[in-house]
């Protein structure tokens, strides 16, 4: 029997004891052996490859298949094993072999895919295989493309034809995309919708595509993903505005158009902004701030340039925060409207009179306070950061942890932090204000930071003492003050936890009297930042789970010109700090603002108005303590920035936590409750509720048809928050009415917004209705 197989694609590999008509030159001695077999009626097995070769056998074809018997290889037959369908016309049988259709995974048996969408969802993306087209789809769909760095294979364009047609059905804008041209075609895509609203008058010829291209009518979820594309558009963009101001003029009432027009995707866009407000500085206020952080929001790059702008703006002034208040109002009043006013007041050189009135409201407020959240697992000091650590090995056998505990780290340099480490692909999962141990200085409160506990032996080293403590928890670790060190040990893998004590922040502010964002805090926190992402790289490396975390003892202050010595009381010792044994020496003694006492009933009841007094079995502490109030000194005055004191800034401490992860945002779930009355006012109550571990703040709810505008102070993290409004009247012959509603607010100083419409019954008659209006 010979056995004649002829595969002219290279399907499939040939026998290994198959005789190869691969080339003209095997003809001669191929036929000879087939002539051999015929005479001999030998077995022989012949793999023909080239198709002259098998032009000139066309003469076996004349014996009976009982001798010679011809098998074709189809390369089609595998399309149909795989899917049980035969492959599409446009499919030639070259292009089915280069598709190399046995890597693919097999569909689960039993059920039923489309071809196309498995084979190009598994050559190329995902995305390619959703079934259904939409507009949405769509702009996810260009941005993939754009992302595609090698060119499409031939073999996949007919199928991409196909799906492309196919999702047409759903939307005709899919018919803009050619399979050949698709980077071009999506890149001219995105152009027209990031260029939507620029004005064709200042459009240079170059660039009149743009303005013919079809527009999508999404886009926005993706639009951090176009910034790539509009990257390469450099000199439109910076010529575009350039004719703009110059046509328009540097007013408000350009910048304001401007500001409509533009993408908020550019680098560009924000200079030209800029440089009109560089030339023209009485046009920036709080109003246009706002609309630039909104309109650039999704630009990672503009995050600093706006920050910078900020604070050419003076802030409003803070309120005298209330006794009243919850201890999460206290922070939030702290955070989000004393500090931009403290560091306003301090840039600036201003009256600090006002600040120092909030401040010591604060202060008082904290010392009756203070001392029951040394007892609570869920309170905001910060001994509670060791648990949160112990909790992320717990909770994750392949994590690794950074803890960074940076000494005299304030709330601003936090934000400024954890900014510079996205830039490292690390990004914030976590900022939380947490209190510093009282009285704020490094002995004291460091000691309980890195272990948990007020009652560590202070005989002994912060390293020693936390050294103990995580051998007492079972968490292997390496503690240092050196960053050598600790790189060279964390590429051993020989622990979890890696603790690098830095000290460089404080000393820098120690030194001086500037506001504390200058270039040599900024040099150290980028310093900072690459350690932790080349440490986040050789976990990536080694497919372990890294979290960053970002602690302070704490923060600091800058005390007032007419700012007091207090004579010391007898029997009390100023504290001044040198650093711990085990950390780096950077410099001499530091003076602080506190002193122990021996004995509190040697304190003159008179001077009692001039101190906080620290009793040491209510504040947990292994002395009495005495801190002045407001912001005088004892001893010696600090040349520059100190601490020790009860002051917001000095106190209130950022807690950081960042991974690899983009942080993912639960949007807020809503549910209006009640409803409305026909041709009479309505109490309606909001329900909102926040699933993220972080909280929202500075809210706005508005609701244009009712002509409704709802401000809301904060959504906590974890929790619920209902508000109740009153409704205007309603006259309508419809048994409901439809409401449209957008919600802004802020995340980590980002604003984020969220929008829908829903629908609210009439109440006709006096019954009581229960409507759970719209989850999102």
């Amino acid at each position: 029997m010979i056995t004649i197989t002829v595969d002219l694609y290279n399907f499939s590999d040939p026998p290994s004891s198959a005789i190869l008509a691969q080339r003209v030159e095997d003809y001669v001695s191929v036929r000879q052996r087939i002539r051999l077999a015929l005479d001999m009626h030998q077995v022989l097995i012949v793999y023909v490859t080239h198709r002259t070769v098998l032009h000139w056998f066309d003469d076996f074809h004349q014996y009976p298949s009982s001798v010679i018997q011809w098998r074709y290889v189809d390369p089609t037959q595998k399309y149909i094993d795989l899917f049980g369908v035969e492959s599409p016309s446009v499919l030639r049988l070259d292009l089915i072999k280069q598709l190399d259709l046995d890597s693919l995974p097999n569909p689960t048996p039993g059920t039923t895919v489309d071809p196309i969408s498995w084979i190009l969802g598994h050559r190329l993306d995902q995305i390619w295989s959703d079934i259904h087209g939409s507009q949405q789809h769509f702009a996810e769909l260009i941005a993939t493309i754009c992302e595609q760095y090698s060119p499409y294979p031939d073999s996949l364009l007919p199928l991409i034809e196909l799906k492309l047609g196919s999702w047409a059905t759903y939307d005709p804008i899919y018919q803009t995309l050619n399979p050949h041209t698709l980077v071009k075609d999506a890149q001219r895509l995105i152009n027209r919708w990031v260029f939507r609203n620029y004005k064709q008058e200042f459009f240079a010829n170059d660039y009149r595509e743009y303005i013919n291209a079809p527009l999508m009518t999404m886009g926005h979820t993706q639009a951090s993903r176009y910034i790539a594309v509009v990257h390469a558009q450099t000199d439109f963009i910076k010529s575009y505005w350039n004719s703009w101001f110059v046509e328009r003029g540097q007013n408000k009432e350009s910048l304001d158009g401007a500001l409509h027009d533009m993408s908020g995707l550019s680098s560009l866009e924000l200079a030209a902004i800029i440089q009109v407000l560089d030339k023209k500085p009485e046009l920036l206020d709080s109003s246009l701030l706002s609309a630039i952080k909104t309109k650039f929001s999704f630009l990672p790059a503009g995050k600093i340039h706006i920050r910078d702008l900020a604070k050419r703006i003076p802030p409003d002034e803070p309120q005298i925060p209330s006794q009243e208040w919850t201890e999460e109002r206290y922070l939030q009043w702290v955070t989000q409207e004393y500090m931009p006013y403290f560091s306003w007041v301090i840039r600036h050189k201003q009256n600090r009179e006002y600040q120092q009135q909030c401040a010591n409201t604060f202060s008082d407020w904290l010392l009756d306070h203070y001392p029951a959240w040394l007892n609570s697992a869920n309170s905001p000091v910060i001994m509670n950061n060791y648990g949160v650590m112990s909790q992320l090995l717990e909770d994750d056998p392949n994590a690794i942890v950074l803890w960074l505990v940076v000494d005299g780290l304030t709330w601003w340099q936090g934000a400024l932090l954890y900014e510079v480490c996205e830039s490292h692909g690390l990004w914030l999962q976590m900022n939380v204000p947490n209190i510093a141990i009282l009285p704020s200085i490094t002995t004291i409160s460091k000691r309980v930071l890195v272990t948990g506990v007020t009652n560590a032996d202070p005989s002994l080293s912060i390293v020693s003492v936390a050294r103990l403590q995580f051998n007492k928890s079972r968490i292997e670790h390496f503690i240092s003050a050196n960053r050598d060190d600790l790189l060279r040990e964390f590429r051993q893998q020989s622990s979890r936890c890696y603790v690098l004590l830095d000290n460089m922040i404080d000393t820098i502010a120690h030194q001086g009297s500037n506001f504390t964002d200058n270039r040599a805090i900024k040099g150290h926190l980028e310093d900072l930042a690459q350690l932790a992402g080349d440490l986040y790289q050789i976990c990536e490396t080694n497919g372990q789970n890294f979290h960053l975390l970002v602690s302070s003892d704490h923060g600091s202050t800058l005390l007032p010109s007419e700012a007091i010595m207090l004579p010391l009381p007898r029997n009390t010792n100023a504290i001044d700090e040198v650093d711990d044994q085990d950390m780096l020496s950077v410099g001499q003694s530091r003076s602080t603002r506190a002193a122990s006492i021996a004995d509190l009933g040697q304190l003159p009841s008179y001077e009692h108005e001039q101190w906080y007094i620290l009793h040491k079995d209510r504040y947990q502490l292994p002395a009495h303590y005495i801190v002045p109030r407001g912001y005088n000194y004892l001893s010696r005055r600090p040349s520059g920035w100190t601490h020790g004191g009860l002051t917001p800034e000095e106190v209130v401490v950022p807690f950081i936590h960042l991974t690899s992860n983009v942080r993912h945002v639960i949007p807020l779930e809503i549910q209006l409750v009640g409803g409305l009355q026909l041709s009479q006012s309505s109490i309606v109550r909001l329900v909102f509720t926040n699933f993220n571990k972080f909280p929202f703040e500075r809210a706005t709810m508005r609701l244009p048809s009712l002509n409704l505008t709802i401000n809301i102070d904060s959504f906590s993290s974890n929790g619920k928050t209902e508000i109740s409004i009153e409704f205007p009247s309603v006259k309508t012959e419809k048994s409901e009415v439809e409401i449209a509603w957008r919600l802004d607010t802020s995340l980590f100083g980002i604003p984020h917004s969220q929008e829908g419409q829903t629908t609210m019954p009439i109440r006709r008659l006096q019954i009581q209705d229960n409507f759970e209006g719209f989850d999102i």
